[in-house]
């Protein structure tokens, strides 16, 4: 059975354009200042919510919807 230069090529195309997507998203975050928002929708202070973590002023254990918080 004999491989198609076609197929080889449209993989090694498909392959690059994904590694270069990644590569991209990766850059783009780098570069990004995320701000984080409060319930309704204006920034917070800065490190607000890790202190709020720590305080325990998030829902208690009953009332998380989560399983990921077990």
């Amino acid at each position: 059975m004999t491989k198609s230069p076609f197929l080889i090529f449209f993989l090694a195309f498909v392959s690059a354009i994904f590694i270069g997507i990644l590569i991209f998203v990766y850059i783009v975050t780098k570069q990004t200042n995320p701000v984080m928002l409060d319930d309704k929708g204006h920034p917070q202070a800065r490190g607000a919510g890790t202190s709020a973590c720590r305080a325990g002023t998030l829902a208690s254990a009953g009332e998380r919807s989560s399983p990921w918080f077990a």
